[in-house]
């Protein structure tokens, strides 16, 4: 019978066989500002989750980016860690991996409740690996924005430590190589998960760039400062003049949260200087120089928003929201990147998924938020 615990609690513990080694940033606060312009659509300050997540300061954490060696220990097929003394790490699974999820990955058949999880005997087939690895994954490692929110800042995280171990990740999407490239990472200092569980004798684990502490934000809107500027790096390195485009991101290609009137919308933004770019397939480092050169992107909520950390300080953001997904993760992108947030709720149109749907908007009104935005800055 094994423990869910955390790191702090295992490296107090001699048997665990988990050791903090360095201390790359503490603990901070910073402030996500109420934006200075907000339009709530159907909405009012009634609402909680509008008037809280979107309308409201917020007095934030940025968890403290710690190093830990684990001797000795088991890596299922999604990346949770179980050490050597039979527990697991929770800031592996934390916080999106459902407990039997993380159970099967061991073994079939296995039970984990809240308190603790009973791996029995029957572990799957195993990998036995005796070298060095830094730990690089994280649940949502796929998709574009927790690659980089969460995962690249680790890797600056081993760098800074001085730590050159292969990595251990899951690639499976071009941006995550093509990222890892412009890090100075070559596919030779990675070690590409097989799906298999790999018995490990030496795992560096950097600590999550999320705040554990599911009552605040859910790890969504709250993440460490460390991680903003590991990405505001990478723009630094291509700007080469002053910041001046402006920019809708087309989600046409997407699945969902897609503009139902968005041809006549490209063709209202484009009449007064605001370009429309499609993200999806566009160069890493091409989306880098992009965004750096925005001083004013438009966007429903998506991926393409991940590119905020990007922008300049001091630029703008109007993130387009459908009410049935009132998510202020990249509220928070924005406050930590000095890029100013101005949220604006639409209307859903079509058929509805859960907590998804499409969004409709009124061009014109649209348009004249987006004025007022650009005109007067941070008045309202």
């Amino acid at each position: 019978m094994a423990h869910l615990m955390h790191l702090a609690e295992l490296s107090a513990l001699e048997e665990s066989g988990v050791v903090p080694i360095a201390d790359i940033v503490p603990l901070s606060q910073y402030v996500i500002p109420q934006p200075p312009l907000a339009y709530g659509g159907a909405f009012s300050v009634a609402d909680l989750a509008w008037a809280h997540n979107f309308c409201s300061g917020i007095d934030a954490v940025s968890p403290a980016v710690s190093i830990y060696k684990i001797s000795g220990c088991m890596v299922s097929v999604s990346g949770a860690v179980m050490t050597r003394s039979g527990a697991l790490i929770a800031e592996s699974a934390y916080p999106y991996v459902r407990p039997q999820d993380i159970a099967n990955a061991f073994g079939p058949g296995l039970s984990l409740d809240a308190d603790a999880v009973d791996f029995g005997f029957n572990v799957r087939a195993f990998s036995q690996l005796s070298e060095p690895l830094l730990y690089g994954r994280d649940h949502g490692e796929e998709g574009y924005f927790h690659w980089l929110h969460s995962v690249l800042p680790r890797v600056a995280a081993y760098r800074q430590a001085g730590l050159a171990h292969r990595l251990l990740v899951a690639l499976t999407k071009p941006f995550q190589s093509a990222s890892l490239h412009t890090m100075g990472v070559s596919s030779e200092q990675c070690l590409v998960s097989t799906g298999a569980t790999y018995l490990c004798d030496e795992l560096y684990f950097c600590s999550p760039m999320v705040v554990p502490d599911l009552t605040r934000s859910g790890g969504f809107f709250e993440r460490a400062l460390y991680a903003t500027d590991v990405l505001r790096s990478f723009a630094a390195s291509t700007t080469l003049g002053k910041a001046s485009r402006a920019i809708y991101i087309s989600r046409g290609d997407a699945s969902i949260r897609r503009f139902s009137s968005e041809v006549e919308l490209v063709r209202q933004l484009a009449s007064v200087g605001i370009e429309t770019v499609t993200l999806s397939g566009m160069d890493f480092k091409d989306q880098v120089r992009l965004f750096s050169e925005c001083a004013l992107v438009i966007g429903a909520h998506g991926a393409g928003l991940s590119n905020v950390s990007l922008m300049p300080q001091g630029a703008q953001v109007v993130e387009v929201l459908s009410p049935r997904r009132l998510w202020p993760t990249y509220r928070g992108v924005a406050a930590r990147s000095g890029v100013r947030y101005y949220p604006y709720v639409a209307a859903s149109v079509g058929t509805e998924t859960t907590n998804d749907s499409d969004i409709d908007v009124n061009i014109d009104h649209l348009l004249g938020f987006v004025n007022r935005v650009r005109q007067t800055g941070v008045s309202a």
